[in-house]
């Protein structure tokens, strides 16, 4: 399958996705803020990494969080089969992207650095 139509698709399944997570799954774990940051499908389109950054500051609620997305990985399946009128969809596999934590850590490594400079 071309790559242009797999990169396509890839944003299909992220907006999709984010959109059924955050209105249509009701799970009283979803309390903190999320985002899914990518969508990789493989070439033959039998499987879907979902990398999804969760923004919290309690792990523990972060991982409530994650593992409420995962438990509802059936229905946002049937739902995606629902709305993008495609024949099969991927099997979802749900991956934490913690690259925003890593980020904010090297920030503040780099502002620490900054300031012993400083003085």
């Amino acid at each position: 399958m071309s790559s242009i139509r797999v990169d396509k698709l890839n944003s299909e399944f992220r907006k999709n996705i984010q959109t059924i997570i955050s209105t249509k799954v009701k799970n009283p774990n979803l309390t903190e803020m999320f985002t899914i940051t990518a969508v990789t499908c493989d070439s033959d389109l039998t499987l879907a990494k979902v990398y999804v950054s969760i923004f919290s500051n309690d792990i523990n609620a972060s991982q409530r969080t994650f593992s409420a997305i995962q438990s509802a990985t059936g229905y946002i399946k049937s739902c995606l089969l629902k709305t993008m009128r495609i024949r099969t969809v991927p099997q979802l596999v749900f991956v934490m992207d913690d690259r925003m934590q890593n980020q904010d850590k090297i920030t503040r490594i780099l502002n620490e650095i900054h300031n012993d400079q400083e003085e």
